[in-house]
């Protein structure tokens, strides 16, 4: 009779904590995030003397991720392609656009809290696509893969919605043609700011 009554015991408190437990309930999620990105101040030289800066751009991110165990999940980003203006000594030469896919590990601190950090390590690939210049020369920039990193915070409103902050930081190395001549060669690596809102299921 002791030993049923402690089982049960040891059962309800096992169950307890598992239901307390956001991350162990829910092992997929989608995060939606408002997404700052901000390009190397000092990405290159083109034709070796031109000085280039990039904009920054603004745009909606989507994150898709599985857990692999209660600690860790394989994150997916995507979103809306980015468009960035790229300047040569402080004057606008084109703009271009890219889709960014990354694939990223991610290792979660605190899976059982309300509030749980994670790091992230991944690989990115960059499509670079429409891109103008502004006198009418043919640029092309080269496609572009690298490592990326991540790191981010979530707070459990409730066992299914999370609010948060995530930042990753993106290898991103190109080189640049203009009119079939090579050019020079721009590192980009880009910053990602992202307010995030979060769906566990």
């Amino acid at each position: 009779m002791k030993k049923t009554i402690l089982c049960t015991s040891l059962a309800l408190t096992v169950s307890t904590a598992i239901s307390a437990s956001p991350l162990l309930s829910h092992d997929k999620y989608l995060r939606f995030g408002i997404t700052q990105i901000e390009a190397d101040k000092h990405p290159g030289l083109l034709f070796n003397s031109v000085e280039t800066s990039i904009g920054e751009s603004y745009r909606p991110t989507l994150a898709m991720g599985l857990f692999l165990s209660d600690n860790i999940s394989l994150d997916l980003l995507a979103g809306i392609p980015p468009q960035h203006n790229f300047y040569g000594d402080g004057v606008k030469l084109g703009s271009t656009k890219y889709l960014p896919p990354t694939l990223s590990l991610q290792y979660h601190f605190k899976p059982k809290g309300n509030i749980n950090p994670y790091l992230g390590i991944g690989y990115n690939y960059v499509y670079f696509y429409d891109t103008d210049s502004t006198d009418g020369s043919d640029v092309d920039l080269s496609n572009s893969h690298g490592i990326a990193f991540n790191a981010g915070l979530e707070y459990f409103i409730n066992n299914k919605i999370t609010l948060g902050f995530d930042y990753r930081y993106v290898k991103v190395d190109s080189d640049v043609k203009i009119n079939d001549a090579d050019a020079g060669n721009l590192k980009i690596d880009p910053s990602l700011y992202s307010l995030t809102l979060a769906y566990h299921f």
